[in-house]
């Protein structure tokens, strides 16, 4: 009897012992952008990216516990500014999970990947996503742990050459402790340099089908490596793709994995805000994350400031309520001495507001362009640039609150990007045009008028 009783707890020990241990490992916040595309203007229409997204976030909310933001047959410019409010609001505890569903096309000349937001034309890349521009976004954003999972033909020009060897040990508390502290990049591929299939799956694709089924049947902590190996073998079977999964070229990767937590496994996770799980509107990151960076604040024009933005928040009741109350207290207050002086505002995108001047300094065989003032309103920045042959161009894309600009040239004979930095009353960086009579590179500079 006794030997049957110490048999017992040393089974109730080891059953126990790992979800009791697995609990007391930090695994942040978890965040996630869910892209699925279906109404395209100029290709050919899908059929289940935008479900797949919609199955997906779902999963990822309700057994996950993320905060998901939901875009649905998203033009460019909403995924910029998604992956843009992302660089501003995450910090290092936060994980990111990033799922395209959508066209993806390969550059035969530069072998350079790229997504199709709805808005993209055939043979005119100006609103096309390059790898590049996902690449940059992923090396700024602060998170610790970022996974791409990309349901789209040609989606494994994000990945290197070779999958990753984990280094996986035995005591998988011990390891998942290590591997919560690595920053990690990595890209869930559905497939290689090859179109993947749109259906499939029942409702789904193949690959969103097997994705979601290895989300649903796991019940504990399930690392990005394990998932691929769940996902990797029915999309073999029934497609003509395979899978890939690895670290992201030139993204700051560093050993780490992402790590996905079921809801009850006895592993938490840092807690989100309350809209995150009260059946809040879509999209409401922007939101949260504004709240959270002010919540504490002590000056009412910050909650005023909540407010135009957001006059029906979700936090607009309790944001009256703070103003209201800190007006009160400032009313109240007789300074004894002058007050110190204030630290400088956090720097923000709205500070570059205005008109620059552009001069551009073009080599190699660019034809001259002259151009009017380059505008920056509400994080955009615009200018009409001329060829006196080929008549108008557009110059068009967004600045970032620590400067960083990124721009886009196109029109009837050019296009090109712009990229730099700019600050309060000037700003420089490097162009490259690709134009009919061949390439061309330089510099652009730009002065506030």
């Amino acid at each position: 009897m006794l030997k049957l009783l110490a048999a017992l707890a040393v089974a109730v020990a080891v059953a126990v012992g790992p979800a009791a241990a697995q609990s007391d490992i930090h695994y942040g916040k978890y965040h996630a952008l869910v892209i699925g595309n279906n109404g395209y203007r100029h290709f050919d229409k899908l059929k289940t990216a935008k479900g797949d997204a919609e199955a997906i976030a779902d999963a990822l909310k309700n057994d996950y516990q993320f905060q998901v933001t939901l875009l649905t047959d998203a033009t460019r410019d909403d995924v910029m500014r998604a992956l843009a409010d992302f660089r501003r609001t995450l910090s290092a505890d936060d994980n990111l999970l990033i799922y395209y569903a959508g066209h993806g096309v390969v550059d035969q000349v530069t072998e350079r990947g790229y997504w199709l937001p709805i808005d993209a034309e055939k043979d005119v890349q100006t609103a096309w996503i390059s790898n590049a521009d996902v690449t940059d976004m992923l090396r700024a954003i602060r998170a610790k742990h970022i996974l791409v999972v990309a349901d789209s033909c040609y989606a494994g020009t994000l990945t290197r050459s070779a999958t990753p060897q984990l280094d996986a040990q035995p005591d998988k508390t011990a390891w998942l402790a290590r591997v919560t502290k690595l920053r990690a990049r990595t890209v869930l591929a559905s497939g290689g340099l090859e179109p993947v299939a749109d259906s499939g799956g029942g409702r789904h694709s193949v690959f969103a089908s097997a994705f979601l089924k290895a989300l649903t049947d796991n019940r504990d902590v399930l690392e990005g490596q394990a998932l691929y190996d769940r996902v990797k073998r029915p999309v073999t079977l029934d497609a003509n793709q395979t899978p890939q999964y690895a670290d992201i070229r030139q993204a700051g990767h560093d050993g780490g994995d992402f790590l996905f937590v079921r809801r009850g496994t006895g592993a938490t996770v840092a807690a989100l805000s309350p809209a995150a799980s009260s059946g809040a509107p879509a999209n409401p990151a922007v939101e949260v994350a504004f709240w959270q960076s002010i919540q504490g604040a002590q000056d009412p024009a910050m909650f005023k400031d909540y407010l135009r933005r957001f006059p029906q928040g979700t936090f607009a009741e309790l944001a009256r309520l703070k103003v209201r109350e800190l007006e009160t207290q400032h009313a109240a207050v007789v300074p004894r001495a002058p007050a110190p002086t204030a630290a400088p505002a956090a720097p923000s995108a709205k500070a570059f507001d205005g008109r620059w001047k552009l001069n551009l300094n073009l080599g190699g065989q660019c034809f001259a362009l002259t151009n009017d003032a380059l505008v920056i309103a509400e994080s955009k920045a615009s200018s009409k640039l001329f060829h006196p042959l080929a008549g108008g161009h557009e110059l068009s894309g967004f600045v970032l609150d620590d400067g960083t600009i990124t721009m886009r040239l196109s029109g009837p004979a050019a296009r090109g990007d712009f990229k730099g930095k700019i600050d309060g009353v000037k700003g420089s960086g490097d162009a490259i045009v690709i134009h009919s009579d061949g390439d061309c590179s330089g510099k652009w500079t730009i002065a506030k008028q």
